[in-house]
């Protein structure tokens, strides 16, 4: 009996430890909120804060080079934020499904301007993250006051977080 208790505790003490070393070297390279999961493996001591906005772009690069913006476009119905300006995109923050709202997009482009569309196809999509620390969303008079220094005027920076051809091939996606 006691030899099967002590083989249970080691069992479970491998097990979790395993799991957080796990979840550790997850955080350390930078792919913390993959999954649901790792809400029960906090390392600080605000884990739903998020200290950064995101907004979610996409851009279909043409034939002959031009570019088209398919996220946020203007058949996207939901708009939230403060300012609504912010599409369904932006609210999958690890960018997994923004991929398949681009060929929604590029599909219902392609239907609203079809002679446009034919002269000129996109061939290759960009997905894009723009991001900024969250104070900068205050208004400028609050930031001045709050930091006691005018609120610069650029304050995000981008981001390429995948990249494919229209035919399905991915060259690039998360690095």
């Amino acid at each position: 009996m006691k030899r099967v208790q002590f083989v249970g505790a080691c069992t479970f003490i491998t097990l979790y430890l395993a799991v957080n070393l796990f979840v550790l070297a997850r955080n350390a390279v930078g792919d913390a909120g993959a999954h649901e999961a790792t809400y029960f493996f906090t390392w600080d001591m605000f884990p739903g804060h998020v200290t950064e906005s995101t907004r979610k772009v996409a851009l279909g690069r043409t034939a002959q080079g031009h570019y088209r913006q398919l996220i946020p476009n203007p058949w996207l119905q939901y708009r939230g934020g403060i300012n609504l300006d912010l599409s369904r995109a932006s609210m999958d923050r690890p960018g997994l499904r923004t991929h398949i709202l681009a060929n929604q997009a590029l599909k219902l482009w392609s239907h609203q301007r079809p002679q446009e569309a034919a002269d000129d196809p996109v061939t290759h999509v960009l997905l894009l993250d723009q991001h900024w620390p969250r104070k900068f969303n205050l208004p400028s008079d609050l930031y001045e006051r709050w930091s006691g220094e005018p609120k610069p005027a650029e304050f995000h920076s981008w981001r390429v977080f995948g990249e494919y051809d229209v035919a399905g091939n991915a060259i690039r996606s998360k690095p």
